[in-house]
């Protein structure tokens, strides 16, 4: 995959996650939030190898320092953790 693919497919991920999480409640269910978000947790931990993950963690944070939309970047900087993907010391 090139590099330009993998940052679209980056890009459009957090857009998505940034939408769902900053949605109104009245807007976007918060349990049909959760349960996507929750799936999604669960697939990237079960399809990804640590090595992967890190990967994953880097560019997220490089996604973050480059939004300029304070509550945008908190979603991006909390991304990481909130989909397990910072594994535990």
């Amino acid at each position: 995959m090139s590099d330009a693919i993998r940052d679209a497919l980056l890009s459009a991920w957090l857009d998505l996650v940034a939408a769902l999480e900053l949605s109104d409640d009245d807007l976007v269910d918060p349990g049909f939030v959760s349960d996507v978000l929750g799936d999604l947790t669960t697939d990237l931990r079960s399809s990804l190898s640590q090595s992967d993950r890190a990967l994953l963690v880097k560019l997220i944070r490089q996604h973050a320092a480059r939004e300029s939309d304070p509550e945008r970047r908190e979603v991006f900087e909390e991304t990481p953790e909130h989909f397990g993907l910072i594994d535990d010391p």
